[in-house]
Parts: structure tokens; sequence; C-alpha cells
């Protein structure tokens, strides 16, 4: 008798349909990844090889921008000069000098016991004022910036120097970082001005007074000439210190000035080209090209990947150089899915996962062609902004910004370096037209004490009788555009947008 086995063997059991359909499934998944994978290594390999190059010297490129002046006719040695001879006697060599007897504070009592001190101070050291006025009427200031020291500056800055590394690829080596160590002397040396103005009215020398607010003008200009943006604000803020003193010499002691003064000062005012209350943003450009060059790979056509190194270092240096967002730090203003991207590029913390989300951080982030693009748009933007009256002006330039760069999400990796750079834009281009109108105050100043002096004392009953004699046109209010309202209240002049002269 033959007995069978009713029970099936398992090597030779049959897979069932839901056992094949996972088999197939993992087949297909595993011919998607393995070229997937490929792909990414592929795409880590030319990240890795096709590092940032230094392709151009943005320092260079700075200095060509600079007015080409000779020797003689450059502002900055005599202008250190008058600094050194009128700086504390007490500065410590290797130090920056101070000038805590030659400044005074704007609105000074007359009996403040410094006033005494610091009016002596100038009187002995007359001849540093005058070689700093002289030095005012040179047609450029003629200093060029760089990584470190000038030699012939040895006498006016600390002996520290930190030598030019251009070739590194940090943007706190690049031309973002280059010190501006002349504006804090210019800024020095316009108070030193401003000081000697308000002793000039007291004493009733309209003269020396005319003759420093001219210096004053002047120098703003030189504080300019390196198209910087914070070379603008710093001369910006020197005009308002010229045109405040003007204003206040007039309220205070306005016989202290001739009427042939009057008309020199209001000839200065005049003559202050339009650019002087415009935004230049041809620095602020070369910056970012040389911010790319560092941070982005090149292929040979101006576009290239993100490839930085210790970029969210970058970041945060940039912030804090350029004032940041006003709502807070680089850190709290990057979502969490920003900060987790951020830090794994970051080298300085798992530098080993840089290379893996090299590719996902090239991909995020705006190509080198994208961010030059719109960030010269922008800039174009900001500029044609500056050139209209302040009442004309809108909010061309925030709406693109907002619009454009200040996104949430990844997209504040995707424009970080539009993001970062052109925050301080928008105060700018408000400075640089605030500055037209405070020299409409002391332009409409000057008019009211020409127009008093020629009627024997009496008022102008409206501002358009200073029209075309004392004024090309009445001021505007800067808000509005509509002439400023003015009354004659209790024997004393009332501009009502303004309030001087009360």
């Amino acid at each position: 008798m033959t007995i069978s086995s009713t029970t099936s063997s398992p090597l030779g059991a049959r897979p069932t349909p839901r056992r094949h359909a996972l088999s197939k499934a993992y087949k297909v998944i595993g011919m998607c990844i393995v070229p997937l994978v490929a792909v990414y290594l592929l795409c880590i390999g030319y990240i890795w090889f096709n590092a940032p190059v230094i392709s151009f010297d943005a320092i260079a490129r700075l200095h060509a921008m600079l007015p080409k002046v000779s020797d003689d006719e450059r502002a900055w040695p005599m202008y250190k000069k008058g600094v050194l001879a009128i700086a504390d006697p007490d500065t410590v060599p290797g130090h920056m000098p101070k000038f805590e007897n030659a400044i005074l504070a704007d609105d000074p009592t007359p009996d403040d016991a410094h006033r005494s001190k610091v009016r002596a101070w100038l009187l002995a050291h007359r001849e540093g004022i005058d070689t700093i006025i002289a030095a005012s009427s040179k047609p450029a200031l003629g200093y060029v910036p760089i990584f470190g020291w000038h030699s012939e500056d040895a006498d006016l800055f600390p002996s520290t120097t930190k030598v030019d590394t251009i070739d590194s690829a940090t943007v706190a080596d690049a031309l973002f970082g280059i010190p501006t160590h002349q504006l804090p002397t210019l800024r020095t040396i316009s108070k030193c001005l401003s000081t000697d103005s308000l002793f000039a009215v007291e004493d009733g020398d309209g003269a020396r007074f005319v003759r420093n607010i001219k210096a004053m003008i002047a120098l703003s200009h030189h504080a300019e000439e390196d198209h910087l943006l914070v070379s603008q604000l710093v001369g910006t803020s020197i005009r308002f210190q010229a045109f405040k003193r003007i204003v206040w010499a007039l309220e205070w002691r306005p016989d202290a000035l001739t009427d042939a003064q009057l008309r020199e000062l209001a000839s200065i005012l005049r003559t202050i080209p339009q650019t002087a209350y415009q935004a230049d943003l041809g620095g602020e450009l070369l910056m970012l090209e040389d911010i790319l060059q560092r941070t982005y790979s090149d292929d040979g056509e101006g576009n290239g990947w993100f490839n930085g190194e210790n970029w969210l270092e970058d970041i945060r240096f940039i912030e804090s150089m350029s004032g940041g967002r006003s709502n807070g730090s680089v850190r709290k203003n990057l979502s969490m899915s920003t900060m987790a991207v951020a830090v794994l590029m970051s080298p300085s913390r798992w530098s080993w996962s840089r290379p893996l989300v090299a590719p996902v951080c090239a991909a995020t982030i705006a190509s080198r062609g994208e961010t030059l693009s719109v960030y010269k748009a922008l800039c174009e933007t900001a500029e044609s902004q500056s050139r209209l009256p302040m009442w004309e002006q809108g909010d061309a330039f925030e709406s693109a910004f907002e619009a454009k760069v200040n996104q949430e999400g990844l997209d504040q990796l995707k424009w970080m370096y539009p993001r970062t750079l052109l925050c301080p834009i928008n105060d700018l281009i408000a400075n640089r037209r605030l500055g037209e109108s405070y020299s409409w105050q002391a332009q409409l100043a000057i008019a009211l004490t020409q127009s008093r002096r020629a009627h024997a004392g009496e008022w102008p009953t409206t501002l358009d009788e200073l029209v075309p004699k004392y004024l090309n046109e009445v001021p505007r209010n800067p808000s509005t555009g509509k002439p400023v309202t003015f009354e004659v209240r209790d024997g004393k002049p009332i501009v009502k947008e303004w309030g001087f002269m009360r």
C-alpha cells in the first residue's frame, strides 16, 4: 500500500500575490533610489569641487570709484594735521586721540564750566581749526580705505594692523567688513567746527561763523566720496549739524551776521547738489558682488550655486554691521525649519553634515544670478524713490522689499543676502531727503532775517513776499508737499511745521 502526503513542501510553495507585489515594489523602489542617490552624490561632488573662487579684487574696484586727485589736492593729510593740533594732550600713545577739550554739547548752558575750558582751548589752538578749514577747500578727501592702517596715519590711529586677506572666503574679510577709520575722525572735526561756530556767534564774529559752516558742508561731501551707505549717513549727519547751527544762530544772535554774510550763507546752501539728498547704492552693490564671489560657485556666465562655509556666522556678521531687521536678531527672524538647515550647514557644528545637505541648500537658496538680479532691482527702486521729493516717495522700496525678499519659512534662506543687506536702505532714503528739509529750514531762517532788516524790523506777512528776492520758492512741508504755514505771533515768526524762530 502506498501512502501519499497531502502537504506541500515549503521549498516548492508558490508566493502569494501580496508577497509578489511587495517584491516588485521593493525592486522598483531600489531601481529609483539607486539613481537618485547617485545623482545626489554627483551633486555633492559637483558642489565640493566647485568651491567659491575670488575672481576680482573688490577693494581695487572701490578704489577705482574714488576721485582721482594729486597729493596736493588731498584734504585728508591736512584734516589729520588739524585734528592732532586740537587733540587732548593726555591721549595715550597707540590709542585714538581724545577731544574732550575741543567739543561742546549742542546746547551748553552759559554757566557750564566746561564751556569756558573749551573756549580757552580752541582759542589757544586756533591754528588747528584754521588748518581744518583750509583742508575743507580741497577738491577731494583723498582717503583710500584698506584693511588695516596706512603708515602715514600711524600718528592718528592705533598701531594694531590687520592684513588684507583678499583671498579669504569669509564675508568678514570681504569688502563689507572694510574699516572706515576716516569717518569717526570727520565727525569729530565737524563737532569741533560746530563748537567753534557757537563761540563765533557769541563773539559777534560772523565771518568766522560763515567759514565754519562752509567748511562743514564741504566736509560732508568729503565724507561721502567712497559711495558707501555708512559714509552717506555720516555726510548727512554733518550737514544736519550745519543747518541746525544756522537756525540756532539766527534765533539767538541774528545781529552777529552782516547782510553780506547772510547772502553768502544762502548761496552756500543753494549750491548743495541734489545728489546730496539722494541715495547712491553703487558701493552696496559692489559689496554684494564681493560676498557672492566668496559664497557661490561660478559657472563663468555670472551664475552659480550657493556653496558658502560658516555662512550662518556670515549672516550674523552682516546683520550686526548693517543694523539688521527691527524685530530682532537673525536667529529670531529665522523659522525653525530654516534654522535646522542653517545649523546643519554651519561647519561650526556637525561639520560632517555640511557636504550631505549642501545640495539641499544650493536648491533652497537663490542662485547667484537670481540674487544679484533681485538685489539690483531693489537698489534701482530705492535710488529712484530717493530722487523724488519726500511727499511723493511713498513706499515703493519697502513694498518691493516685503514682496520679494522678506518672506517666511525657507524663503528666508532663499533671499538671505538681499534680506539682510538691504535692511538700512529705507533709513538712508528718509535721512537723505530729510536733509533737504533741514536745508529749507536754514534758508527760510536766513530769508526771514534778510526781509526783516530790509523792512525796518517788520516781519513779512506771508512767505510769498520772500520770493524771488530771498527764496526761489516757498519751502514745502516734507510730509504733504504743501507750502509751509507762517504767522507772526507776539512779534515772533512761527513756522508751524518746524516751530523755529519762536
